[in-house]
C-alpha cells in the first residue's frame, strides 16, 4: 500500500472512522474489548466519526449486540465456523480484507495474547505501523486547532518505563494501537443503545492455512487472573526469602484477595509469572493494592498505578513506592504482615 501524503486532504479523507477489534473467548466478550470501546467512544466523539466494532465469530450475534451496548455505533460481524475461536491466519486474512476495503483511520486492539499475535500481523499486511502497549491515546488538539489536521498520538512507556514516548504515524493508515487490559475504564452497559449490525456470511477466504487450533486449555484459577481481582496483596524482595512469601498468601487469603509479585521474585523463581505485576507482567486496576517489600521501580509502578487505594509496607522510608501510595507503613514487612493478617481475621470473626 503506498504512502499517504498527509498534506493531501483527499488522500487523508479516504481513511475515516474508528475501529475496535472485538475479542471474545468461549462466547464471552473479552474485558479489554469493553475498555477499548469506551476509549474508542471518547476518541470517535471528539473526531465526530462513527465507532465500529470488528467481530469475527460463529453464532456470536449476542456479542454484536453487546458491543453496541458498550459504545459501538456499528458492528461488522463476519460469520463463519472458522472464526468460532481465534486462529491467526483466517482472522488476519479477513481483517486485512476489511481494512483494505473500508479504510478505517484508527484500529484499536487489546494487547492480550490474541492481540499481540494479531495486531502486528495486520499492520504488516496493510503496510502501516502498530504501537504496542499504549497507555494513552489522544488527538493532537494543538494541530487540530492550528491546522485543522487530525493526528492520533499513541503514548507508551519507553526506556524501562522512565518516559512516555509519543508515537505518531503521519504517512500511513490506519493508525493501529494495542492497549493492555485494565488500561482504560469501560462504559456502563446500556442495552437501550441503538446501532447497526452488518453481518457478512459469505466472505471469500483462501482456506490455505499452515496451522489450526486443536483446543484451548484453561489455566488453573489460582493466581492466574490477578487482572480481574478487586484486592491484590503483592510481595517483593523485601520479604527476604522465599519462605516468607507465605505471609503474602496468608494475608491475601484472609482479606479475600489475589497474590501479586514483583519481577525480581518471579525471576528468582519464588512464584510463577502469572502473578507478576508490572510493565513486563500484568497491568492491574484493583480497588485495593497492598505492596509489601516492594521498592516501587518504575516497571512495577507502570502495572499498578491505576489502582484505587495503594498501601505500601517497606523498611526504607525513601522507597519510591511511598510516592504512589495512599497509606505508607515504614517497617519490616515480615513482622507487619502477620499482625495485619491476624487483625483482618479478628475483624472478620475468624
Amino acid at each position: 500500500m503506498p504512502e499517504i501524503d498527509p498534506k493531501n486532504p483527499q488522500a487523508v479523507a479516504e481513511w475515516s472512522g474508528l475501529w475496535v477489534f472485538i475479542e471474545h473467548h468461549a462466547g464471552e466478550l473479552a474485558p479489554v474489548s469493553r475498555e477499548l470501546l469506551a476509549k474508542g467512544r471518547e476518541l470517535a466523539d471528539q473526531r465526530k466519526v462513527p465507532l465500529t466494532g470488528i467481530l469475527l465469530g460463529h453464532n456470536m450475534e449476542h456479542l454484536a449486540k453487546e458491543s453496541i451496548a458498550y459504545g459501538a455505533d456499528h458492528v461488522i460481524y463476519v460469520e463463519a465456523p472458522v472464526f468460532e475461536q481465534y486462529a491467526t491466519e483466517p482472522y488476519v486474512e479477513a481483517c486485512a480484507k476489511l481494512v483494505n476495503e473500508r479504510k478505517p483511520e484508527v484500529f484499536l486492539i487489546g494487547a492480550t495474547h490474541t492481540g499481540r499475535d494479531f495486531g502486528s500481523r495486520i499492520a504488516v499486511r496493510v503496510h502501516t505501523g502498530c504501537t504496542a502497549d499504549a497507555t494513552k491515546l489522544e488527538w493532537d488538539m494543538k494541530k487540530v486547532q492550528e491546522k485543522n489536521e487530525w493526528e492520533l498520538i499513541m503514548l507508551r512507556p519507553a526506556f524501562g518505563g522512565k518516559i512516555l514516548a509519543g508515537i505518531v504515524c503521519p504517512k500511513h493508515r490506519p493508525w493501529i494501537a494495542s492497549a493492555r487490559p485494565n488500561t482504560f475504564v469501560p462504559m456502563p452497559r446500556d442495552d437501550s443503545r441503538q446501532g447497526k449490525i452488518e453481518k457478512i456470511a459469505d466472505m471469500p477466504l483462501s482456506g490455505k492455512y499452515h496451522s489450526r487450533v486443536i483446543r484451548f486449555e484453561k489455566l488453573p484459577e489460582k493466581g492466574a487472573h490477578i487482572d480481574k481481582a478487586d484486592i491484590i496483596v503483592s510481595g517483593g524482595m523485601g520479604l527476604g526469602k522465599r519462605d516468607n512469601l507465605k505471609l503474602i498468601e496468608d494475608c491475601a487469603q484472609a482479606i479475600g484477595g489475589a497474590v501479586g509479585a514483583s519481577r525480581k521474585i518471579v525471576d528468582a523463581g519464588w512464584i510463577s509469572r502469572s502473578h507478576q505485576v508490572g510493565q513486563t507482567g500484568i497491568t492491574v486496576r484493583p480497588k485495593l493494592y497492598l505492596a509489601a517489600g516492594i521498592s516501587g521501580a518504575v516497571q512495577h509502578l507502570a502495572g499498578m498505578q491505576e489502582s484505587g487505594t495503594v498501601v505500601a509496607i517497606n523498611n526504607d522510608k525513601k522507597a519510591p513506592i511511598f510516592g504512589f501510595s495512599d497509606i505508607g507503613v515504614v517497617g519490616d514487612a515480615t513482622k507487619i504482615l502477620p499482625a495485619l493478617t491476624e487483625e483482618i481475621k479478628k475483624r472478620k470473626g475468624r
